[in-house]
């Protein structure tokens, strides 16, 4: 199967799970481009982001413990990242966005890496991942050349998780009398698609989380959306749009959350193994283009600083 998902791409349709929550936040469409996580986004991101990483590992995994080596495939800031070392002895963050991964915090567990193009086996030969997970980045991600590289990512018994949040931000959309364009954004995407290959989905969960934000970190959350923020900015500076969101708000105010996750069991199968690639002297040049989407951390390119408690001064807001 695995020469077949490289001549044919995905099967058709791909993730197509019954039973789906009917939660959509109510949008006009727009299209997420991986462009819109610029340096602004970032010190968003960067500010304030709801805790709910653990809550939903934990429902996933469980009390996991600290065991094996993690790889958060799209880590952005590194909050997701910072979440998933308590279920690993050390974790690899890595993302696309030099902007994003320039605000990651330092963490004692969590290296931050800038993902490239090239094969992971090609850059760190010999490491295996015992846990690999997709905190809101799979939809960016070509599913069947993720698929075609587990051999090369993943020991033997491995863990990928799958999760997203959804915040439904209607009641202050409402008060701010915006209608914001809808995402075709998939919060509930997987690797349902590819259990003959060694996954196993062994656990699929769904439930609303809530918490509380003031102004100041309500204002970060919409503006880290750039089809927002442009919309919402109308010639203000942040500061007037947390002054207005104030008066809208002068308590914190409570936000629901439809969370989303799965849990797959990898083992390696005979087809698998054949597909592992040979000892590092051995490798061609052409193996890089195996996983061309693929996850692996560039080498050498840990950028960790201090998570700032304001976006730092950027053009906009």
């Amino acid at each position: 199967m695995y020469e077949a998902l490289r001549a044919t791409g995905p099967p058709q349709p791909d993730d197509v799970t019954p039973g789906r929550s009917s939660f959509r936040s109510p949008h006009i469409h727009y299209s997420i481009k991986t462009d819109e996580y610029n340096a602004i986004t970032a010190a968003h991101y960067a500010a304030y982001r709801p805790s709910l990483h653990g809550p939903i590992l934990k429902k996933l995994l469980g009390e996991h413990g600290q065991d094996g080596v993690g790889l958060d495939v799209g880590c952005g800031t590194g909050q997701s990242a910072v979440a998933l070392s308590g279920h690993c002895r050390y974790v690899f963050g890595i993302d696309p966005s030099e902007a994003m991964l320039a605000l990651a915090p330092e963490h004692s567990a969590v290296e931050f890496r800038r993902q490239t193009k090239a094969a992971l086996a090609d850059q760190i030969p010999g490491l295996r991942f015992d846990l690999v997970a997709f905190a809101g980045s799979l939809f960016y991600q070509n599913k069947a050349e993720i698929v075609i590289c587990f051999p090369d990512l993943l020991s033997p018994k491995a863990k990928v998780v799958i999760y997203d949040f959804d915040v439904d931000f209607s009641p202050v959309f409402s008060l701010l009398g915006f209608t914001p364009p809808t995402s075709d954004y998939d919060h509930q995407c997987g690797f349902d698609a590819y259990l003959s290959i060694g996954l196993t989905l062994t656990k699929e969960w769904a439930g609303a989380l809530t918490f509380t934000v003031s102004a100041v970190e309500l204002a970060h959350l919409l503006c880290s959306v750039m089809p927002w923020r442009e919309a919402l900015s109308q010639g203000r500076t942040f500061g007037e749009f947390v002054g207005r969101l104030d008066g809208l708000y002068p308590e914190k105010v409570k936000l629901r959350a439809e969370c989303f996750g799965k849990c797959y069991n990898y083992r390696s199968t005979p087809e698998a193994q054949t597909q592992t690639s040979p000892p590092p002297h051995q490798r061609s040049k052409s193996k890089a283009s195996r996983c061309s989407s693929c996850i692996p951390p560039e080498t050498g390119r840990s950028s960790p600083v201090g998570s700032p408690s304001w976006p730092p001064a950027l053009p906009g807001w």
